[in-house]
């Protein structure tokens, strides 16, 4: 799994997304990756249904079975 390009396909793939950080990585073997990431919101979106929605997409674009997302408010 590349930080990198999870960073640029959530921006640019998951409505909602802000900003995408503290992004790691890993797998338990070699085929069950693990993420944990934090997603900062923009105005307007639904926490919750932004972290499913990331998490959806992680799923379905990089096969990762397990993620844990933190999902923060962008700073007024």
């Amino acid at each position: 799994l590349s930080v990198s390009e999870i960073v640029h396909d959530l921006s640019g793939n998951v409505p909602g997304v802000s900003r995408v950080a503290h992004v790691h990585a890993w797998s338990l073997t070699e085929s069950r990756p693990l993420v944990t990431l934090e997603v900062t919101a923009a105005p307007g979106a639904n926490p919750e249904s932004l972290r499913r929605d990331v998490k959806a997409r992680l799923a379905s674009r990089f096969k990762v079975s397990h993620a844990t997302v933190e999902v923060v408010s962008a700073p007024e």
